[in-house]
Formats: C-alpha cells, sequence, structure tokens
C-alpha cells in the first residue's frame, strides 16, 4: 500500500474540538463580545491574583516588623529595670549619708544644734 492509498485516521471527538467559531453560531459580534468578555474575566483574575500576592508580602513583612518591635520593647523593658534599680540605689538613705560624711565633711548635728519649730519635745 502506496502512503496515498492508506486511510487517513480520523477521530471525531477531535474533529469536533477544532471547530470554529462560526460553526459553533457564533456571529462575528458574538465572537467579539466572547473575547472582550474573556480579556475581562483574565484581567480580573490577574488583578486579584497581583492583590491576593501584595497582600501576603505585606502581611509577612509586617510580621518581620512586629518581631523587631518586640525584640526592642525586650530590650527598652530591661534598661528600664536596670535604671530603675540604679535609682533606688542612688537615692539610698545610707549612700547618701556616706557621701556626706566622706565628701562634704558632714556630720550629724548634736543636741545644742537642733531647733524645733513649734511645740517643745517631750
Amino acid at each position: 500500500a502506496t502512503p496515498a492509498s492508506r486511510p487517513v485516521f480520523q477521530d471525531p471527538y477531535f474533529q469536533q474540538s477544532i471547530r470554529r467559531g462560526s460553526e459553533w453560531g457564533l456571529s462575528s459580534h458574538q465572537k467579539k463580545r466572547l473575547a472582550k468578555e474573556l480579556i475581562l474575566l483574565m484581567t480580573t483574575l490577574m488583578i486579584c491574583s497581583l492583590f491576593y500576592v501584595w497582600s501576603r508580602i505585606k502581611v509577612i513583612e509586617k510580621g518581620y516588623r512586629l518581631g523587631e518591635l518586640r525584640q526592642q520593647q525586650m530590650e527598652l523593658q530591661e534598661t528600664d529595670n536596670n535604671l530603675s534599680l540604679e535609682a533606688a540605689t542612688l537615692r539610698s538613705s545610707q549612700r547618701l549619708e556616706q557621701i556626706g560624711r566622706n565628701q562634704f565633711g558632714l556630720a550629724l548635728p548634736k543636741e545644742d544644734q537642733v531647733i524645733f519649730l513649734g511645740a517643745p519635745p517631750q
């Protein structure tokens, strides 16, 4: 059998799937409208996809920022605790008395140096 005399394979499903729009009964106006609707649909899907990706990126960025701020908060809380402890130590009456005696040569007053205002002590 020569190649020209061989039967050509014909698949009815394949033949139906390659029909043109005119074979579906669509006018050129309907084809244009269908094309516009498909373009609108694809554009809408693309915009929604881009918005979704953008929002996910923003969530990740905000998560990193939140982690940084929590770390900074912990560091500031530790600094605050240290400064509060240091302030309490600096205000200690024993420390102030020691500085008064050693650096300024102060001493406790004697009885005759104390003057009471108001009612005399009993």
